[in-house]
């Protein structure tokens, strides 16, 4: 079975043109490692990064939080009580 990975992603974080190249050779390197990856990008506020955490479907493997400290804890905010790994991009 291939690991479900689920990243929310923060548009309003970084520089927008070297995040976008960083995301997607992250992204690439999780599919050459067998992963599905679902890839959600949030609203610019973190409101919309924690939501997206909070309404997660059960069954992802790992969650990653691309952005920054501020987007970080959005996502551990929203996932909070769930015992889901957290990657950190």
């Amino acid at each position: 079975m291939r690991p479900h990975i689920l990243i929310i992603v923060n548009p309003a974080a970084g520089r927008a043109r070297s995040s976008e190249r960083r995301l997607r050779r992250f992204i690439t390197a999780l599919q050459q490692q067998g992963c599905t990856v679902v890839l959600r990008r949030a609203g610019r506020s973190l409101g919309g990064v924690e939501r997206l955490a909070n309404q997660a479907e059960p069954g992802f493997d790992a969650i990653v939080a691309a952005g920054g400290d501020g987007t970080v804890s959005a996502v551990v905010n929203g996932l909070a009580g769930r015992a889901v790994p957290l990657g950190l991009l």
